[in-house]
């Protein structure tokens, strides 16, 4: 674990989220600032040069970790970005990967945490999934989504 640690320290992220401990001394992040968060850290796992997204599925009510996601090619893929033109990279969406992952047969209520907002062609998988009752983004993409998300009844916020 010692290079590993070595490793992270290198890049940053051990130091950044460390330093994320002191802002937060004298309170808990609330759940929001934690689902973010992990959304956040996912979406360093793409290797979209353009655009890092990343994705986390979690129950309703908190308590439990359903599904993650990021951007990128199927498992052995080549990585590469098809297209530098927006919709046209060729990976798989974070919200799909993380749709993917998810058990089916899980039937209760989740939330679906989000650093960019759906694509249309999500925001209809997510409408078919019909158990993810809220969708959380940081950045917004695409107004049309969002309209069929709200449109079919699941809570829409941006955080």
């Amino acid at each position: 674990m010692g290079n590993k640690r070595r490793v992270l320290e290198k890049s940053g992220i051990v130091t950044a989220l460390s330093d994320l401990r002191g802002v937060f001394k004298e309170r808990r992040l609330s759940f929001d600032e934690k689902w973010m968060c992990h959304a956040l850290v996912n979406s360093l796992r793409s290797s979209d040069p353009k655009r890092k997204v990343g994705c986390i599925i979690v129950s309703l009510d908190n308590k439990r970790t359903i599904s993650q996601g990021y951007n990128g090619d199927e498992p052995g893929g080549s990585n590469k970005r098809k297209s530098l033109e927006t919709g046209e990279s060729g990976f798989l969406h974070a919200e799909e990967n993380a749709l993917i992952m998810s058990d089916g047969t899980d039937q209760s209520d989740k939330k679906l945490y989000t650093t960019l907002s759906p694509c249309y062609t999500c925001a209809q998988r997510i409408v078919l999934n019909s158990t993810i009752k809220e969708v959380i983004y940081l950045e917004s993409y695409d107004e049309l989504a969002l309209k069929l998300l709200k449109k079919n009844g699941i809570r829409v916020r941006k955080w």
